[in-house]
């Protein structure tokens, strides 16, 4: 995953962020909270708010209480499950 922090504004997980996800013209997630910490959390919530989309996505990011607004494009598909291992002793 790219480091987006050095292109990205503050987040902090007491601000209020604003998200709204579009894919090909059409508006498929909105999302209005607090707790994200990072742009990685905003893409993780986004993620599972659109399930099984792939390709580039529009997010229009804005942080209510540090006055700043963001639109980028990213390519995202759904996260690939965990790996659970089991050791047999």
């Amino acid at each position: 995953m790219n480091n987006f922090s050095s292109i990205m504004n503050t987040i902090s997980s007491s601000d209020l962020v604003m998200v709204s996800a579009s894919y090909r013209g059409r508006t498929i997630a909105t999302i209005k909270s607090t707790g994200f910490n990072s742009f990685a959390d905003v893409l993780r919530a986004i993620r599972q708010h659109v399930g099984s989309i792939v390709g580039l996505v529009n997010l229009r990011l804005r942080n209510a209480s540090r006055g700043w607004l963001e639109n980028r494009s990213v390519f995202i598909r759904p996260q690939q499950p965990g790996v659970q291992l089991t050791f047999q002793f």
